[in-house]
């Protein structure tokens, strides 16, 4: 329950607007063109208005709609604190270190932080000053670490493996469309070290292939040794706007992600289109040509039902990036290697490490001989 005050909300510069518009839909009462600014007299506000419409495009829609949320929260606890609207934005430190300490104990670390950038973003959105006080402000960020509730910690999560994979396969029936793209995609993104969102969507309407992933972005690739990969061109990621290509290999066993794809895209399945998303699927009783995109909830949707009837743990689309670093990691695939394929600009993978003692047991044996093996 939101123990915050969220009523009277929705005055005249604060429209009811979806999540992710509301950075730019509410507008703080001071705002671009500053009446008094010098540069008032020479720029229009059309061109503050393009200016707007031009940085919004810094953060991805997924964060402008957690900074949405953030930015809500803001505003209900600013109506708690009785806090008038002049003095909301620009933000005063002090109002920024209440609202933090206000949070704390209530929400995770993680959820504080983007409220707060989200509040940040939305004063650069609007060309407002943003001055914090730099020992408080990420002082106060840091030690909310310490008072996450237990609501808000999820237990580590355990790794999807190959054999995990191969028992929700036999709840499936790859015959059908939808389990058929569902295999293919559940055995790409789990070889090909992908994040589950970049080859599924958030709804069916937002699908765009310039933004997700299509047919048309799938490739063979040889090496000079003849070696074989399938590639994946993901237009847009979380950290990357520019496109971003991730492969998988033939493998041995019933998990095979090859033998699944071309399932997946045989004739008398699916066949996608290059137009179409690289998991889209016939719908049933469709007289319509038109596949459906695969979205993220329809995937967990069917993983939850299959791993039900299975009696088998739940798990969440997370679980597969941990399952293909603990697979290439036992196999042997070099740190560094494994952070190139995994796409990870910091080391936070190496978390997984000590979770799973298998992948720390050739290094802490008391024979050299097993090293020299291993490496």
């Amino acid at each position: 329950p939101n123990p915050l005050n969220t009523t009277n909300l929705h005055a005249s510069h604060r429209p009811n607007c979806l999540t992710k518009d509301r950075l730019t839909a509410w507008t703080p009462i001071t705002t671009r063109p500053h009446p008094n600014a010098p540069s008032h007299r020479f720029i229009t506000r059309q061109n503050f208005e393009r200016i707007t419409s031009v940085i919004v495009n810094a953060w991805s829609s997924s964060m402008r709609k957690t900074y949405g949320s953030g930015l809500l929260i803001f505003y209900a606890f600013c109506n708690s604190q009785n806090i008038a609207e002049a003095d909301r934005a620009p933000a005063h430190s002090d109002l920024i270190a209440s609202f933090i300490a206000t949070l704390a104990g209530q929400y995770s670390n993680k959820t504080i932080r983007n409220y707060v950038y989200g509040i940040r973003a939305w004063h650069i959105l609007h060309g407002l000053e943003w001055h914090m006080n730099e020992p408080e402000i990420p002082s106060l960020l840091t030690a909310t670490w310490a008072l996450i509730p237990p609501s808000s910690k999820w237990p580590p999560r355990e790794p999807f493996t190959i054999e995990l994979i191969c028992k929700v396969k036999e709840g499936l029936d790859l015959s059908k469309p939808f389990d058929a793209a569902f295999f293919a995609c559940i055995t790409t993104t789990l070889f090909a070290a992908a994040r589950l969102g970049e080859f599924t969507i958030a709804s069916v309407s937002e699908f765009d292939p310039n933004v997700h992933c299509s047919i048309s972005g799938i490739s063979d690739v040889v090496d000079r040794h003849g070696f074989k990969v399938k590639g994946f061109v993901l237009p847009v990621t979380k950290t990357e706007k520019t496109p971003t290509t991730v492969s998988w290999a033939e493998q041995q066993g019933p998990c095979d992600p090859l033998a699944a794809w071309n399932n997946h895209i045989d004739i008398e399945v699916n066949k996608p289109q290059d137009s179409d998303h690289t998991f889209a699927y016939r719908q049933p009783r469709s007289s319509s040509h038109t596949l459906k995109p695969m979205t993220r909830n329809a995937f967990i949707d069917k993983l939850n039902r299959v791993t039900t009837a299975k009696h088998l743990p739940h798990f969440l689309g997370h679980s597969l990036c941990i399952g293909t670093t603990f697979k290439y990691l036992l196999r042997g695939i070099l740190f560094e290697v494994m952070k190139a394929k995994g796409r990870w600009r910091s080391n936070t993978f190496l978390i997984y490490l000590h979770r799973h003692a298998q992948i720390l047991t050739p290094y802490i044996q008391d024979k050299p001989a097993l090293h020299v093996a291993f490496i």
